[in-house]
């Protein structure tokens, strides 16, 4: 069965002293990233995959993997954002309280051996933590335990992000995008389009404030680059440069090499050779490495 395999692969992590972070990531087995139906944790349309069953689900998975040291956290949702497929903008939900239920359900099954909550914010429209943080609703109580998840990639930002902006460049495009942008429907400016001023500014007033004033510790559980020069691999650089004066962890998105799905071509972002070997030739490796991200 797909939990028996899934039981082998986290086994197989933990003999290779790997530690495992269970995460949701969809719920529909497809490709993800817009506006689509994979943008809630639960799916307002359908009376098999409700918000009750993604808990009953939570709860399952922590029954089954308490005993097992090196499952270490939970990933309660991939990148929560408008879910418009189809009519479920009418839907209205509750991120942080969702979050709350399931908290709550994971210590009932696992007691004494509550792993770390990773919650991770609001993707589109992206803003900064202070909802998750507040008194009373995810801390204090789960101090010890809450990790805030953000995500960064040259092509989204803060607010209601033109996702690929940079990519409108052509004369009728570009002056589509200052339109929209000049009417408030997308934000002024994606993180590549930033300086590296400007980038720390709005990463600071974003989270980096959390680790600053010891709040709770932050995971920026996904970010990553194209290996050749341009707006990414730019701003790869920018990023990397503004994370050295934060204590923060991270996990580059991805490691994987070869096709990606539903996309017609190999995943560029991908870190590995094709033998999923370090390919210590490659330039974002040396980055991450002269910034202190790697030994």
């Amino acid at each position: 069965s797909a939990l028996e395999v899934f039981d082998a692969v986290i086994n197989a992590l933990g003999r290779h002293q790997v530690a495992v972070v269970l995460n949701n990531h969809t719920s529909h087995s497809e490709w993800c990233g817009g506006p689509d139906r994979n943008g809630l944790w639960y799916d307002p349309g359908s009376e098999i995959y409700t918000e009750e069953q993604w808990l009953e689900d939570w709860a399952m998975l922590a029954r089954r993997y308490r005993n097992w040291p090196h499952v270490v956290g939970f990933d309660l949702r991939n990148e929560v954002r408008f879910c418009p497929w189809p009519f479920r903008w009418v839907t209205v939900s509750s991120w942080t309280a969702a979050a709350q239920k399931c908290a709550v359900r994971l210590k009932k099954e696992l007691m004494e051996k509550m792993g770390l909550l990773v919650v991770e914010r609001i993707i589109w429209p992206m803003q900064s933590c202070k909802a998750y943080v507040a008194e009373g609703v995810l801390l204090p109580k789960w101090k010890q335990h809450l990790i805030i998840g953000v995500h960064h990639y040259s092509w989204n930002g803060p607010g209601r992000y033109l996702a690929f902006g940079h990519m409108m460049n052509g004369c009728l495009q570009g002056c589509m995008k200052q339109f929209l942008r000049c009417l408030g429907i997308f934000s002024r400016e994606n993180y590549g389009d930033m300086n590296s001023t400007r980038l720390e500014e709005v990463v600071y007033c974003q989270w980096a404030y959390l680790l600053q004033e010891d709040v709770c510790p932050v995971w920026i559980s996904e970010f990553g680059t194209g290996p050749n020069e341009g707006y990414d691999l730019r701003w790869f650089r920018r990023f990397l440069k503004t994370l050295e004066g934060f204590e923060v962890d991270y996990a580059y998105w991805p490691l994987n090499v070869g096709p990606k799905p539903g996309c017609g071509g190999d995943e560029s972002y991908g870190m590995l050779s094709k033998e999923w070997k370090p390919d210590w030739s490659d330039q974002r490796l040396d980055l991450l490495r002269q910034h202190g991200f790697l030994p």
